[in-house]
């Protein structure tokens, strides 16, 4: 028999304990007693967001096939994905993508998921976002695009990362070029 305890000390909920830990054979136990997927804890934030900022995939994939909404962000406007990037936690990225996550998402500061990567230097992390359809271009609030803000904090890896995303657009853009040669304006 199961005891749901009560919020501990940090005044965590039960689900969100155990999505803290990576413990999917109680998030299954937790989900079967009715707990709510997306109850939010103290902060607004819902046990996928604490699954995401831990990097546990795992838990995050279960959580999304309960019905955890991927996308719903906590009082600061920080999306599970958001927290991921941050962090840098690439298995989290893919698996909040995999279960339907928007990754063109801004927080209360305009920041996409990628500016975040980029803004705390991780390399592997702004790679991913790329790959899978981030927009470098896209601007925050105060104007800067995800190049301005790595250039601006020094974050070499995210400035490496960004750099090679633009030299495989540009091959890919001057194959298709000779390939398919230029397109004709319209008049």
């Amino acid at each position: 028999m199961l005891i749901i305890p009560p919020r501990n000390k940090l005044r965590s909920l039960p689900l969100h304990e155990a999505a803290s830990r990576g413990n999917t054979a109680m998030i299954k136990e937790l989900l079967s007693k009715g707990i709510d997927v997306n109850e939010l804890d103290d902060v607004g934030g819902t046990a996928i967001l604490t699954a995401a900022a831990n990097s546990y995939s795992n838990s995050i994939r279960l959580l999304a096939s309960a019905k955890g909404d991927v996308d719903k962000p906590d009082m600061e406007g920080t999306s599970p994905l958001h927290k991921a990037a941050e962090n840098g936690h690439t298995r989290a990225i893919i698996a909040l993508v995999d279960s339907g996550a928007h990754i063109h998402q801004r927080n209360r500061r305009g920041e996409t998921p990628l500016h975040l990567a980029a803004l705390n230097n991780h390399g592997d992390a702004v790679r991913e976002l790329l790959r899978i359809g981030g927009r470098p271009d896209v601007k925050n609030n105060g104007g800067k695009s995800v190049l301005a803000v790595a250039k601006a904090c020094n974050a070499s890896a995210a400035l490496e990362a960004l750099k090679e995303h633009a030299e495989k657009k540009t091959f890919f853009y001057k194959l298709k070029k000779k390939l398919f040669g230029t397109p004709k304006k319209r008049r």
